[in-house]
């Protein structure tokens, strides 16, 4: 059995076209294999998250480096964290839901604030959130671990009144059920 190194690893620069390409052929030029990747872009701001495995012989620094002189001097801030475990214990059990919630405003931070406390309180893992404002509005979806002992009609019921003075529309609805609702067929393609 070869050993390996895991590493999670974040990037962070000025958007451009070709990044994703150019930082994914790095790390499989290192012998790297990506087990998970997130990707976005904060108002021109790149950011590229990946946790990956690779030969034990390739350290730390090394993959620093690399990735470094991928880009231009001082074009990426690289970020690494070793990870021993290929399968780490999640941090709460429960179900996955998706929160959605649309606002009127662009600034949402006190919105921002009143959910991930009332999550917290709840001992709701939060395990991937995006907001971003279009045309003066904003959209927050937020994918969650929700643990048994918390009532989903409560929670709905009490996210609601507690963002009822800042006129969203908001929904929690189980992970199945939105991906239900949410799918879109691809047309069916042939080659050749």
């Amino acid at each position: 059995m070869q050993m390996s190194s895991r590493y999670a690893l974040s990037v962070m620069c000025r958007d451009n076209v070709g990044l994703v390409a150019r930082l994914t052929e790095c790390v499989c030029r290192m012998g790297g294999e990506i087990e998970v990747l997130h990707q976005g872009v904060l108002q021109g701001c790149f950011v590229f998250m990946v946790l990956a495995e690779f030969p034990e012989s390739v350290s730390e620094d090394q993959v620093r480096q690399t990735i470094e002189t991928t880009g231009a001097p001082g074009e990426f801030v690289v970020s690494i964290l070793p990870r021993s475990e290929k399968v780490v214990r999640p941090v709460q059990s429960g179900q996955t839901f998706i929160l959605t919630v649309l606002s009127e405003r662009e600034d949402v931070a006190a919105v921002l604030r009143k959910i991930t406390s009332y999550l917290s309180d709840h001992r709701v893992n939060i395990e991937g959130l995006t907001c971003e404002p279009r045309q003066g509005r904003s959209v927050l979806t937020a994918r969650l671990t929700i643990p048994p002992a918390v009532e989903i009609r409560n929670a709905r019921l009490d996210l609601g009144e507690i963002l009822k003075a800042d006129e969203v529309v908001l929904s929690l609805v189980h992970e199945d059920i939105f991906t239900a609702t949410s799918q879109i067929e691809m047309p069916q393609r042939r080659v050749g």
